[in-house]
């Protein structure tokens, strides 16, 4: 059942004038329940992030290296923690109720309770949507034995700042951000509750409910500029049965970009985590009238990173520049042009003891 109508209350962050004022601001449900709205001052910044590994104590000083780019709300894509492989005591396939319940309690304590992390979650607004390792199996799905529980627990520990609009369904939900001429449509997808095994005829990714969602919210597309939000990456084709993926839902993926086309909501840009590395992409379009490129920003990990990874080896036609080190990523939005401009970098974070950041990669993105 769809969330009753309500106001709730989102701290957002002014970056304006050099400063950081508190600001509380209304968000509240559409009128037609789909997506939540914020008439507040136009979003200039996010900042996202994926796969923190809470046993790494003496890396959660990157929430402070990100709380420095004082962004107006931060977006997690997944991997909020590690909740299998060597933290879990068994495999959690053959846990009970009550031993997995537990063991999950414990980890996520790991990260709530730590006082970097709280002063962040205390400042910033914080969006959020699942992936396997936080939800406690390699690749977890709608099979998953402990699915239900590991999501409620998830909710209840990260509490994010927007309420899920059909939280049966999944944690996926939208919000519309700033007053109109200078709105951000925020679209968060949830690539787990109801994807089927990959071996399933007509496995499905998001599920029925969440698709019928997600062509509303982009039929709607009245913003000057769309995010939607991933766990896992969208555009790569090239090796279709390797990392977890899109393109391993074959007809998921293009059902989702035909959508895109099929409604042209104005400058679209994708984002995604998972892979222990980032990467710019751009994929070209050919469609009279609309952006000249699709682009996504893979940003993961917080945390570790995919040391061996070489981009030789795995090949994707739409890379543009990658970055293989611990990262997280940036969106600013320019409104002070004729049209807006969307600038997304990948930034890397850097040790304790290391002053600045690091490496960077930053695309101004091409529409036209």
């Amino acid at each position: 059942m769809l969330l009753r109508i309500a106001f709730i209350y989102l701290t957002l962050i002014s970056i304006s004038h050099g400063a950081a004022p508190f600001v509380q601001c209304a968000v509240k449900l559409s009128p037609n329940r789909t997506f939540w709205t914020s008439e507040t001052e136009p979003l200039v910044r996010l900042t996202v992030g994926s796969c923190f590994h809470q046993r790494n104590q003496s890396l959660f000083n990157v929430w402070e290296q990100i709380a420095t780019q004082t962004p107006q709300a931060h977006i997690m894509l997944g991997d909020n923690i590690y909740a299998d492989g060597d933290v879990a005591p068994k495999p959690t396939t053959e846990m009970s109720h009550q031993e997995f319940v537990t063991h999950l309690q414990k980890q996520y304590g790991l990260l709530v309770s730590h006082p970097i992390y709280k002063k962040f979650r205390e400042k910033f607004p914080f969006f959020f949507v699942p992936d396997d390792h936080d939800l406690g199996a390699p690749d977890a799905g709608n099979d998953f034995i402990h699915l239900k529980t590991s999501i409620e627990i998830a909710r209840q520990q990260l509490q994010s700042s927007i309420p899920f609009v059909s939280p049966e369904h999944g944690n996926y939900t939208a919000l519309l951000w700033g007053p109109k001429g200078k709105q951000v449509k925020i679209i968060m997808l949830d690539t787990r509750m109801e994807k089927d095994p990959i071996q399933k005829v007509d496995a499905s990714l998001l599920g029925k409910t969440q698709w019928e969602w997600l062509e509303t919210e982009l039929a709607k597309n009245e913003a000057d500029v769309h995010f939607i939000f991933s766990s896992i990456q969208v555009l790569p084709v090239d090796d279709p049965h390797g990392a977890k993926r899109w393109v391993r839902y074959e007809k998921e993926r293009k059902k989702l970009l035909d959508l895109i086309l099929k409604y042209q909501p104005k400058r679209m840009v994708l984002i995604s985590g998972d892979r222990h590395f980032s990467e710019y992409m751009e994929m070209p379009l050919n469609t009279p009238g609309y952006q000249k490129v699709l682009p996504e920003l893979t940003t993961s990990g917080m945390t570790h990173f995919y040391k061996d990874f070489d981009p030789e080896k795995e090949q994707n036609r739409f890379r543009q520049a990658v970055l293989v080190a611990r990262n997280f990523a940036q969106l600013d939005i320019n409104w002070s042009k004729k049209e807006p401009e969307v600038t997304v970098t990948a930034k890397e974070l850097m040790d304790a003891q290391a002053q600045n950041m690091g490496r960077v990669i930053s695309r101004r993105v091409r529409f036209k």
